[in-house]
């Protein structure tokens, strides 16, 4: 089977750029999961069907709809995946009670021509979910290590120069807070939101003067706190009562430039 760095290194490297480092730690390790059946001294169990996984992820999936539990489901997936075409992997148990194994045979001769070939064979053998006697696995494999060192390190560098080069005014986030002003629409608010918190900037003031059960079911999903929009001194006194951080950035919402700070104030809170 692919070695556990490498079931974490794939999935970890994918979901970087989307998620960023410290997140795609938690995904690249739920993608480890599937290997916790050596516990019982067994391994490629159950844990590594597809119908167990989907019976597992599917609830919360339906429960939690987010980016973070459709990324960890494919990680989850990923696993299965690989092992399947590194050795026999019961990937469809029960539906089908022998477990599978993708051979793929491809490559490149260069001689006086060029000479591209592939060969693909699905073999089938009797799932056996015997105990094994000791336990003799490698973390990680000699041809594997390179690939899964380039996989980890480059979102981990990539990450810290973006995150260096794009901190506001070099400001430790956990102080400051956003206030965003969302008083003519919501168009696509939420995903402005998460590209927010995306960034670790997780205080957040929503300004609103139209408060529904949209807003108020938006409010409790994402953690923000929602203040109504009366007139400018009350609402900055709202602001300032609500806010604990040092630094406070403004934020005029609008759907069709999200990406533009139209106000930012660095005034410290007293």
């Amino acid at each position: 089977m692919p070695d556990p760095l490498t079931h974490f290194a794939l999935p970890f490297a994918l979901a970087s750029p989307f998620f960023g480092v410290k997140t795609a730690f938690i995904i690249g390790t739920i993608a480890l999961l599937p290997d916790f059946d050596v516990i019982f001294r067994i391994h490629r169990s159950f844990t590594h069907s597809i119908i167990f996984i989907l019976c597992v992820c599917l609830p919360i999936m339906i429960f939690k709809r987010n980016k973070f539990t459709l990324m960890s489901f494919l990680a989850l997936t990923s696993h299965l995946i690989m092992d399947m075409f590194q050795t026999y992997t019961p990937i469809l148990y029960p539906l089908i009670s022998e477990s599978i194994h993708i051979n793929i045979n491809a490559g490149i001769i260069i001689d006086q021509s060029i000479k591209p070939y592939l060969t693909t064979t699905l073999k089938f053998a009797p799932t056996n979910f015997t105990q094994f006697s000791s336990f003799n696995a490698p973390l990680f494999i000699n041809m594997m290590l390179p690939i899964a060192m380039i996989l980890i390190l480059i979102p981990i560098i990539t990450g810290k120069i973006y995150y260096n080069n794009h901190r506001l005014f070099n400001i430790p986030y956990n102080k400051i807070t956003i206030v965003l002003f969302a008083l003519n629409e919501t168009k696509d608010i939420e995903s402005f939101i998460d590209k927010i918190k995306s960034n670790g900037l997780n205080k957040i003031i929503l300004v609103s003067n139209h408060l529904n059960n949209e807003i108020n079911e938006l409010a409790k999903r994402k953690d923000l706190i929602i203040i109504y929009h009366e007139d400018i001194s009350k609402t900055i006194k709202s602001i300032l009562n609500y806010t604990n951080t040092p630094y406070i950035f403004i934020i005029n919402y609008d759907s069709k430039n999200v990406k533009k700070i139209l106000t930012v104030d660095n005034t410290r809170v007293h």
